[in-house]
């Protein structure tokens, strides 16, 4: 073999062993070579502007859920001793509510509920503005005091006794922009008259005791330090007659 031959054997030798070491070769690590991105692709996104999205963290959700537990059980016990609460909608719209408000309880908001309607319906016969001020949101307290008005300028004067509250049933409830709206279903038995400017019986009966049912929508703001719950609506819930207090539907 003469000495050219083996001069080009060992170039060509040395050229694939060089090429072998800088094209396609492996990295160190054992992680193939990255491929140059592709300006010209219709997914490329250039390095600088491409921006690392921190995800959602996948507990979030479950953290979720264990907040709405954890208000629930702050019901468990309440709902037990009261079965006032009439459906499941009620039921978590007070859990919502117990969450924003560690302070709520059902006992004490029935409660001051039933004083609440009591004390209204009685200062609405009986004209007294001052009280039902300080119970009544704005636009209630001025569909009232309409009535009121009205009866005055008649000469007409009106009495009403609550002789029994017989059932408050928590119908509806919700929690809005941080205000929270119990709607209570209240059943009760009363005796209501109405006297004309001589002081003759125009409507109902002194004497007699008629059952009656009227619905109304409570309302606080949670974060408020005044516990006081406003009246900031007013419904029907049957048809009026003559023996009952004539309450304005009113919100």
């Amino acid at each position: 073999m003469s000495a050219d031959v083996i001069l080009y054997a060992v170039i060509a030798a040395i050229i694939l062993f060089w090429l072998k070491n800088t094209i396609g070769k492996e990295e160190d690590d054992g992680k193939e070579r990255r491929q140059r991105p592709n300006p010209y692709a219709e997914d490329y996104t250039p390095p600088e502007k491409k921006v690392i999205k921190n995800p959602k963290p996948a507990n979030d959700k479950v953290k979720e859920a264990k907040e709405f537990d954890r208000g629930t059980k702050i019901l468990t016990g309440q709902l037990k001793v009261h079965p006032a609460i009439d459906n499941k909608t009620a039921e978590t719209g007070l859990t919502k509510i117990a969450l924003a408000d560690k302070s709520f309880e059902i006992d004490a908001f029935l409660n001051g509920a039933k004083g609440a309607f009591q004390i209204i319906v009685e200062a609405f016969a009986a004209g007294k503005r001052d009280t039902l001020k300080n119970l009544l949101a704005k636009p209630v307290y001025e569909a009232f005091d309409n009535v009121i008005k009205a009866r005055e300028k008649k000469g007409e004067t009106a009495e009403t006794k609550i002789q029994e509250i017989r059932k408050a049933q928590i119908i509806d409830a919700r929690l809005s922009e941080g205000e929270a709206f119990i709607t209570v279903k209240f059943t009760a038995m009363e005796t209501h008259v109405l006297r004309d400017k001589d002081s003759n019986i125009i409507g109902g009966d002194p004497d007699q005791k008629h059952k009656f049912s009227d619905v109304w929508v409570f309302s606080r703001k949670v974060k408020n330090k005044d516990p006081k719950w406003l009246l900031v609506e007013t419904r029907d819930d049957e048809v009026e007659t003559h023996f009952k207090t004539p309450l304005p539907d009113a919100k």
